[in-house]
């Protein structure tokens, strides 16, 4: 179990898109979320987005997304 909320199982891909620009998950959550047997893909929200919809349309399913529209501050 990953912590609850989360349903992974049947999850191939997650896309995360961190705002306007790319930022890198820590190599942690890499590792712990590969463990799940999930692929991680991390970039921009824009291409983020689009790569939601395509793969997302050609799978029908597997695959999950995280979009942040304004991305982090500090």
């Amino acid at each position: 179990m990953c912590g609850g909320w989360a349903d992974w199982e049947g999850l191939e891909l997650l896309i995360i898109g961190t705002g306007k620009r790319t930022l890198f998950l820590a190599p942690g959550d890499r590792r712990r979320i590969a463990e799940l047997g999930v692929r991680v893909d991390v970039m921009d929200t824009g291409s983020a987005a689009a790569q939601f919809n395509l793969l997302a349309t050609e799978r029908g399913g597997g695959i999950a997304g995280a979009l942040l529209v304004g991305g982090f501050k500090g």
